[in-house]
């Protein structure tokens, strides 16, 4: 492998620095930002003149936002700088309430409040032509149920979301074009955080200080996660690498910064280009320094493993407890470079649910069900679900290889899904609800079935058909989408529709959703009988996706769970 290819891959990404200086003095207020009115609060005539309100006083402000579409009516975008004045940002839906910028603007919202500062539930659109360092949002607060996406005129290298001190990015999403120069998320000073998000850009995440990704979807054009210093911890998510070049975990050492990953409960797929790296640990940034990348419980496909060591800095692959295909590790500059496995396996063929679709989860007679590593403390897997569970029904509970553990009795409780807390008794208050519904054992069962005659109602059971049973940890609403597989072609780390102009793209499947189904869900087993109508309108032969979500009595979502199933010809 030549020097060009890691320089390639070396990334070095300038963030954006954006100052204001604001007034002091004031109390917690809410505000309701024009044209929303009725948040029982005081009317603001527009974003801007709300953010410097709430930075006049240390209280904790709110600032509601209405189901509209809000520009910064500068080039600097919307910025609130007050370290000791936290605030909140409150949307509508992350498909009602938008922050955008003028075109040519260098970001939409810097946010630096405090660490208990927040903006939730709304979109960012990166404007056309963002000028080159564009930032999104740059936040050392909490950014949650958002979406980033922007605007198809580009041409300078920008970034989606810029954390620091902490700052987290939680059940959102961010989406930029594949080509060299995008990065989604980005790691400064203090570090930051990732969370049940899913992440698309040429550049996935950049890490120079540490920081901390957890159950999340990277779907790079070239390098899912790069780090340059410190300790960036991975632990149950899924990545499929495409590029050419392209890289899962890259640690890539800046001068005077050893960098570090630890990854456990990783899948990594990709479809087996020779340019592909599942890891990578290389140090032609920084010939002296030290790069290190430690796997565990987790899956390769379609990519390999490699370390390069450019001068005496070490170079480093420790995995354990893990399934690659065996004789593909490569090294150069040995030995400083060098790769060591410890109950590594390689079994052929994993038995995923439906690959072709894009379910990465194992089937009951997966040889790497209960092969990870015993001690394995309980957690939760990329869906959700107990990380350590008896899937094989041998009396063991002990974790699966992969970001998808199947279902089984937990340990000590002889149940498939984790205990459920309760209030308590004998005149002891009971805690405000804030657990989440757990949704366990989802499934079609037939899952391969021919259409029936009765039509599936939108709103209540129907008889015949297949079945989509699940199991519930408490009463819940129920919305179930039932996603149509199609054919598509590879653009901007994207699968879209075929045209002319994709005609030379690598080919892929999408989803687009055709139906959805809303039910009352009882706390225990449930079932939905499905005829393969939505109401009257049959569905047509095909390959589908249903993805169910449950919402309890107090707003608490749980995490999606999906089931493949195939609607078979007359």
């Amino acid at each position: 492998m030549s020097v060009t290819f890691y320089r390639r891959l070396a990334i070095g990404i300038a963030a954006a620095s954006l100052c204001a200086a604001l007034p002091t003095a004031a109390s917690a207020t809410d505000y309701c930002v024009l044209p929303n009115v009725g948040c029982g609060g005081t009317n603001a005539t527009s974003l801007e003149s709300a953010l410097d309100k709430a930075d006049d006083a240390p209280g904790a402000d709110r600032i509601f936002l209405g189901a509209f579409e809000y520009a910064a009516p500068t080039t600097a975008g919307f910025d609130y700088s007050k370290a000791d004045a936290p605030v909140e940002i409150v949307g509508k839906g992350a498909g009602q309430t938008i922050l955008t910028a003028p075109s040519g603007a260098s970001g939409v919202l810097r946010l630096f409040g405090s660490a208990s500062s927040s903006v939730h539930d709304l979109r960012i659109r990166i404007p056309a032509n963002a000028a080159y360092g564009f930032t999104g949002l740059a936040t050392d607060g909490t950014a949650r149920r958002i979406d980033v996406v922007e605007e198809s005129q580009q041409q300078y290298e920008r970034q989606g979301v810029h954390l620091e001190n902490g700052g987290a990015l939680e059940d959102a999403s961010v989406t930029l074009a594949g080509s060299p120069g995008t990065t989604a998320v980005w790691f400064d000073a203090g570090g930051g955080a990732v969370r049940r998000s899913t992440i698309s850009a040429y550049l996935g995440l950049a890490s120079r200080h540490g920081g901390t990704i957890e159950r999340s979807r990277f779907v790079p054009s070239g390098i899912a996660i790069v780090a340059g210093g410190g300790v960036t911890t991975v632990t149950s998510s899924f990545m499929y690498v495409a590029g050419q070049p392209g890289v899962g975990l890259y640690a890539n050492p800046q001068p005077g910064s050893p960098a570090t990953i630890d990854a456990d409960g990783l899948t990594i797929a990709g479809p087996g280009h020779s340019t592909t790296r599942a890891a990578m640990a290389g140090t032609t940034s920084a010939p002296a320094e030290n790069a290190q990348i430690n796997l565990t419980n987790s899956i390769i496909r379609g990519s390999r493993l490699e370390a390069y060591a450019a001068g005496t800095g070490q170079a480093r692959i420790a995995i354990s407890y893990s399934d690659h295909p065996a004789g593909t590790n490569e090294l150069v500059g040995a030995p400083n470079a060098s790769i060591t496995e410890a109950n590594v396996s390689d079994v052929g063929d994993a038995m995923f649910v439906d690959q072709p679709l894009g379910d990465y989860g194992l089937l009951p007679a997966s040889p790497l069900i209960d092969a990870g590593d015993p001690d394995t403390a309980q957690g939760s897997d990329m869906d959700g679900k107990p990380l350590v569970t008896d899937g094989d029904h041998d009396g063991i509970a002990r974790r699966d290889m992969g970001a998808f553990e199947l279902e089984g009795p937990v340990a000590g409780t002889g149940s498939s899904t984790p205990p459920v807390g309760s209030g308590g008794g004998g005149g002891a208050s009971i805690p405000a609800d804030t657990q989440a519904p757990v949704i366990g054992g989802f499934r079609a069962s037939p899952s391969l079935f021919a259409l029936a005659r009765a039509a599936t109602p939108v709103a209540a059971a129907v008889p015949r058909g297949t079945q989509f049973r699940y199991t519930l940890s408490e009463p819940a609403r129920v919305v179930l989408r039932v996603k149509r597989a199609r054919p598509g072609r590879r653009s901007g780390g994207r699968c879209v529709a075929p045209s002319p102009r994709l005609r030379a793209a690598s080919r892929c499947l999408r989803y687009t959703t055709v139906g959805t189904l809303r039910r009352a869900g009882a706390g225990g087993a449930n079932r939905v009988r499905f005829t393969g109508r939505i109401g009257r309108t049959a569905l047509r032969p095909g390959r589908y996706l249903a993805v169910i979500v449950a919402t309890d009595q107090t707003g608490n979502r749980s995490v999606p769970r999906r089931a493949a199933f195939r609607i078979a010809a007359p």
